[in-house]
């Protein structure tokens, strides 16, 4: 029925042991050391200091999975999603080490999506509400040759930038999941099995992506035993921007499959929406963090972790199931009035809480 499930497969399990090798290596390290500590405060909602920094045992070893692999076609676009995901991981680290300054990370973001670009990844079109597609490539433009890695150079601009603000917009909304213990992990764990399934239906047939999301998922799936409520180690931003970056480019390279990715993240997609909003209203700095999402309000409300981290996967579950079996362009219409319903009901929530605040 899967002609490719044992290549899936050992991907997977190469992925899910070298995860856990250096998983069990970087905590021993970081608890001796004290490196990476994270303190209570800010968006993150824990009672205690942690170690953080554990997104690198997971991303190096999807790589290397890969690399290994003896099917595995490395291509050019997967050249450079190894190169951006390289830059991403040594900017969350030294953003896990000290703090960064927003500008030079979202400047790093933008790097590593167009380091995407320079090696081959392009988004020609999208799919259309109405059925068919959406062009972007109506107005094109020639790459230099010093900066273009690949043999074709010309690039659809409006595609471009699509990808571009599809990368930035994935990995801070990662990076804002992961203020929860779990969260972070069990929606990515949920898309990368969303993208294998997909990958190895009879319609799309894409092994090499199938493989890809196998390596993923088996890189990130021992990072729960860690990070599950009560979390011992926390994911970082080298975790939750490289984990975006690598969920974002796989759906681009698949075939512009950013809907069906996006349907699998739509809960944190939207409340990253709301909350950028409510900051907006309030005339404050939308990238700045503050404790006005989703996780936080339900832990206020006295939800704990294991329920926040049950919601999280279970609307992933649902959505992506959605994004899975309806048709398009039903799926496009679903994910539309989803999405725009969650965004709503969660700003006029977050303004209601305030207001509220307020009056007390």
């Amino acid at each position: 029925m899967f002609p490719h499930a044992a290549e899936v497969f050992i991907s997977g399990l190469v992925a899910a042991m070298l995860s856990l090798g250096g998983l069990v290596v970087h905590r021993a390290i970081a608890r001796r050391r004290q490196l990476f500590w994270k303190v209570p405060g800010g968006r993150h909602w824990h009672l205690r200091s942690l170690p953080s920094g554990g997104g690198w045992p997971i991303l190096t070893a999807f790589v290397l999975a890969l690399l290994v692999h003896p099917t595995f076609p490395l291509t050019s676009p997967m050249v450079g999603v190894f190169l951006g995901l390289g830059i991403l991981l040594i900017a969350g680290l030294l953003d896990d080490m000290r703090s960064r300054s927003w500008r030079w990370m979202l400047f790093l973001q933008v790097f590593a999506a167009c380091i995407l670009i320079a090696f081959g990844t392009r988004l020609f079109y999208v799919n259309g509400f109405a059925g068919g597609a959406v062009r972007l490539d109506l107005w094109l433009w020639e790459m230099p040759q010093w900066v273009c890695f690949t043999d074709a150079c010309l690039i659809p601009v409006l595609g471009t930038l699509l990808v571009i603000g599809w990368i930035v917009a994935f990995a801070n909304t990662f990076n804002w999941l992961d203020g929860s213990d779990g969260a972070a992990v069990s929606v990515a764990s949920v898309t990368f099995i969303g993208l294998i399934v997909l990958s190895l239906s009879q319609t799309v047939d894409q092994p090499p992506i199938a493989i890809a999301s196998a390596a993923g998922l088996g890189a990130v799936l021992p990072f729960l035993f860690f990070n599950a409520p009560k979390a011992r180690l926390m994911l970082g931003s080298s975790g939750s921007y490289g984990i975006a970056f690598v969920l974002g480019s796989l759906a681009i390279i698949a075939g512009a499959k950013i809907a069906t990715v996006a349907m699998m993240v739509l809960l944190p997609l939207a409340d990253a929406c709301a909350v950028v909003g409510v900051r907006l209203l309030a005339r404050q700095r939308p990238w700045l963090p503050d404790m006005r999402h989703l996780h936080h309000d339900l832990a206020r409300r006295g939800w704990s972790a294991w329920k926040i981290l049950s919601l999280h996967a279970a609307c992933s579950i649902i959505f992506g199931a959605l994004a899975l079996f309806v048709p398009r362009p039903e799926k496009l219409v679903v994910l539309g009035a989803v999405f725009l319903f969650c965004v709503i009901a969660l700003f006029i929530l977050k303004v209601q809480k305030k207001e509220n605040a307020l009056q007390e």
